[in-house]
């Protein structure tokens, strides 16, 4: 899957599912600067929020967190 066009990405979520459900997808138009960073101690709050799959550690993972709060975790 390709996620290249905001339709194309909105399409691909209205039909893909996953143990019953739909993805929930997010539309950010901010431009991040290239070379922030989250600090550790940021992190260790950070990841409260995610669930790690045991079987694929680092590649698959859950956040349960809304987007827009991120922000205050980076510097």
């Amino acid at each position: 899957m390709i996620f290249d066009t905001i339709e194309n990405t909105s399409g691909i979520a209205k039909i893909t599912t996953w143990k019953g459900m739909n993805p929930l997808v997010y539309f950010l138009d901010k431009v991040y600067e290239k070379g922030v960073k989250v600090t550790s101690k940021n992190f260790k709050e950070i990841e409260k929020f995610i669930t790690r799959n045991p079987d694929l550690k680092k590649w698959d993972v859950k956040i349960n967190f809304e987007p827009n709060n991120f922000d205050n975790y980076i510097t």
